[in-house]
């Protein structure tokens, strides 16, 4: 874990930004927050365009990351992400805990320093109901999303990190013979994705797949996915660790994909 940093909550500050640009409207005022200059000064002004918030009950929020005059705000989630903790009032503590792999770990703490429960989510449940009654899905969609670096499974030692470019996925329900690779995994490493190339799963079987590029500038891989899954037995709640794995001159040479079974360790076919 990365040296993190706290923030007093405040509505009003939360959108100085905002305010600056011609005061817009108040629902505006939580559109955006200011990351402190001394964590910027620390990460040489330097964050992915796009992180996630995790609180201790692995609920999770996309956020975006800007950078207006040289300061870094959270922002394109940050609303979101303060609707749903609804029980923040002026004068909480948030702490960021920062794992270095564009995930912030954060708590909310009462001026008494005990911990807020904040945005709870059942995880049988598809439908919660906020303070008032209302029907409302916080954190469903966020949490079925690709875990792209599956940080449970490593720091369970479930599996061992990959030392290459990688991403962890599940099957995609819809499309069973396509995967999606997380644009931050080829915009930080500064991949170079082949028309179409190998993936390859633990038994050493080869499988072909396309690379196909969508005009909203995601990347698929289409064809081999169905073929992988039927010869390791794969199941809805099964992740892929999918490694990228790079000859010396940093083409890649293939992709190496392991399956690791809900409730354990690895699949069979890996050990």
């Amino acid at each position: 874990m990365e040296k993190g940093f706290f923030r007093i909550f405040n509505p009003e500050s939360s959108a100085k930004r905002m305010s600056d640009l011609n005061k817009l409207m108040f629902f505006h005022k939580i559109s955006s927050q200011k990351i402190p200059s001394s964590y910027a000064t620390y990460k040489n002004g330097k964050l992915p365009r796009n992180v996630f918030f995790r609180d201790r009950f692995n609920n999770m929020w996309p956020m975006g990351v800007t950078k207006i005059e040289g300061a870094l705000y959270f922002e394109n989630g940050w609303k979101k992400f303060i609707e749903d903790n609804n029980t923040l009032e002026y004068g909480d503590f948030m702490i960021f805990d920062y794992d270095g792999n564009e995930t912030f770990d954060f708590k909310v703490l009462e001026m008494s320093g005990c911990v807020k429960e904040g945005a709870k989510c059942e995880k049988k449940k598809e439908v919660f109901l906020d303070l008032a009654g209302r029907r409302k899905a916080i954190t469903c969609k966020v949490r079925n999303m690709i875990d792209r670096h599956g940080i449970d499974i490593f720091r369970s030692g479930s599996a061992t990190k990959p030392k290459n470019p990688y991403f962890v996925a599940k099957i995609i329900a819809k499309r069973r013979n396509q995967q999606y690779v997380p644009i931050d995994v080829v915009r930080d490493y500064k991949l170079e994705l082949p028309p179409s190339m190998i993936i390859r799963d633990s038994a050493g079987r080869e499988f072909e797949t396309k690379v196909k590029y969508w005009k909203d500038g995601r990347i698929w891989l289409v064809g081999g996915w169905r073929s992988i899954c039927r010869w390791n037995l794969v199941e809805k709640n099964d992740r892929f660790i999918c490694e990228f794995v790079r000859e010396q001159c940093g083409k890649i040479s293939f992709l190496q994909v392991r399956v690791l079974q809900e409730g354990s360790n690895s699949h069979p076919n890996n050990k």
